[in-house]
């Protein structure tokens, strides 16, 4: 299992693309590193393409996920 992740620092946002081979145990080390690559960039704004998930998503899953973008990012998105 590995994630993947491109960062391109646009005018006005920082987008993110990420190929991930989904599993609950990697999520937070992949938004981790968003959030990283966000506070590197010094952006206020973040476009993250998450569009390459691989592997089945449980709605259970889905859910979890906005948990942890929520508690990464705060009330910031």
């Amino acid at each position: 299992m590995s994630f993947e992740a491109v960062s391109k620092l646009h005018p006005d946002y920082l987008e993110i693309k990420v190929s991930i081979d989904y599993s609950p145990e990697l999520l937070p080390k992949c938004f981790n590193h968003a959030r990283s690559e966000v506070a590197r960039a010094g952006a206020d704004r973040v476009l993250i393409d998450a569009l390459d998930f691989r592997g089945p998503v449980s709605e259970t899953d889905r859910f979890l996920t906005g948990q942890v973008v929520a508690e990464l990012f705060g009330p910031r998105i």
